[in-house]
């Protein structure tokens, strides 16, 4: 029974360490954000992308996947837009 259970423990020690060190690369990635401002919803998103894109350069990444975006107001708007970057 003692080596059943020595064996269980040092399995689920072994999983552990794999899933915390088998993948670097996903380490290095974050969520970007960024915010803009403009008259109008599709003004406001432009200058939400531009900002994303400049902030994703100023941290030497990529970005990856789709952009993710969040408006409020109807006549000036203000929109975040959200990005992973690697």
């Amino acid at each position: 029974m003692k080596r059943i259970l020595l064996a269980a423990l040092g399995g689920c020690a072994v999983a552990a360490f794999l899933l915390l060190t088998g993948a670097p690369a996903d380490a290095k990635c974050s969520r970007v954000t960024a915010t803009g401002v403009g008259l109008g919803e599709m003004m406001a998103k432009d200058m939400a992308k531009m900002n994303l894109d400049a902030g994703i350069a100023d941290k030497k990444m990529k970005g990856k996947g789709k952009v993710v975006y969040k408006c409020t107001g109807p006549l000036l708007g203000e929109c975040k837009a959200t990005q992973r970057a690697c």
